[in-house]
């Protein structure tokens, strides 16, 4: 129901419109005396009925008290006089006043006007209201194309990560941004904690809480504290906000950093395990390149001293001619089929090079792959 306060020093007016708009609205009569305006802060009236010929105020003043109340919204003025003429209209209209009424009224054109500015009031604080939820919705929108666009663009910086300190400097990045604290452990090969750079090592309390609570779901939510879990990482939210909408936002950010973090750190692993696979193929390869080498060594230094040895012992053995021609042949002939073991040991090795090259083929295509995937995703909103 609206308000309406009744300022005149006419007891006999202020009964009448009390009795006539009673039915219809929260009527406040009162003089005109040092505590009105104290007054009317308090009952924060939605119209003001005022004499435009109070004592000590004229209708300027009393326009410029009454309309500035502290209400928190702009007051309906209507000046009531005794007289009728245009001028007294027009003073109470430069005033500022919204309409005039002149004395006597009938009480059907009171309730009509007041009726008629109640609805306009209605629809002005319609309006204003619409306005303000199209305000906060336009801001909402902003706020989560904003947080969106982060979150884009922490997921283009991990792709360029290579180590579990470079993933942990963006993870604080992301939770300063949002201004929540934390601690993480990443599950590479050896486990990884870290705590925000300012704290430095994360304490004992929270090392056990990761493994404790390792497997008690996604989101797992206790006191203003939020751990959330999956296979390759952690982390535990210290400073949850209390207001369920706020939170309920942080659920669904953290719910998508944790994903990037899964998939970064399975990342390193399989880049870790290839490099793991290129280093020893090299190994293997250089180890072959040798032993190829010793094997050409010693395969010639035997068929020398083969066969040496053999030409200076035909004439002992009192051989003929065609027995020492056979020998001589049947000697060269292995000499030779053991070097060709040599192209055999050569193909081997340059298929591992080639293997070892196509290796590392696969990890560079990966590299440039999510370099333009990442720049793909480079987002800026707002």
């Amino acid at each position: 129901m609206q308000k309406i306060l009744v300022v005149d020093n006419s007891l006999e007016t202020r009964n009448n419109v009390q009795s006539a708009l009673a039915s219809q609205f929260d009527c406040l009569t009162t003089d005109l005396n040092q505590d009105t305006i104290k007054q009317a802060n308090e009952y924060k009236p939605d119209i003001i009925l005022i004499d435009i010929n109070l004592p000590d105020m004229d209708c300027t003043s009393s326009y410029e008290n009454f309309s500035t109340l502290n209400c928190g919204k702009k007051v309906v003025i209507i000046f009531i006089s005794e007289k009728n003429d245009t001028t007294t209209k027009i003073k109470a209209y430069n005033a500022g006043g919204h309409d005039f009424i002149a004395k006597p009224f009938s009480n059907t054109e009171l309730v009509t006007k007041m009726t008629s500015f109640g609805a306009l009031i209605e629809e002005r604080n319609t309006l204003i209201n619409d306005a303000q939820d199209t305000q906060s919705l336009a801001m909402t929108s902003m706020k989560q194309a904003s947080h969106y666009g982060y979150i884009m663009n922490f997921f283009k910086n991990l792709f360029h990560s290579s180590t579990p300190e470079q993933v942990a400097n963006l993870f604080f990045e992301a939770m300063e941004f949002w201004d929540l604290k934390a601690c993480l452990v990443l599950r590479t090969d050896e486990y990884c904690y870290f705590n925000a750079p300012s704290d430095n090592q994360i304490n004992p309390i929270e090392r056990k809480l990761f493994v404790a609570l390792k497997d008690a779901g996604r989101l797992y939510a206790f006191g203003n504290r939020l751990l959330v879990n999956d296979a390759h990482a952690s982390f535990l939210i210290k400073n949850m906000p209390k207001d369920e909408a706020e939170a309920g936002e942080v659920r669904d950010i953290v719910a998508a950093i944790i994903e990037g973090l899964e998939a970064k750190v399975i990342d390193l692993k399989r880049q870790a395990g290839l490099s793991l696979v290129t280093d020893k193929l090299s190994t293997t390869i250089g180890n072959v390149q040798t032993s190829v080498t010793t094997h050409n060594q010693l395969i010639s230094s035997v068929v020398t001293d083969m066969m040496g040895t053999m030409a200076s012992s035909f004439h002992s053995l009192e051989l003929t001619e065609i027995q020492e021609t056979f020998f001589h042949d049947l000697f060269e002939k292995s000499g030779q089929r053991m070097m060709s073991v040599e192209q055999v040991l050569l193909d081997i090795q340059e298929q591992l090079c080639l293997l070892s090259n196509q290796v590392l083929e696969i990890i560079e295509d990966t590299k440039q792959e999510e370099e333009t995937t990442s720049s793909n995703t480079d987002l800026e909103l707002f």
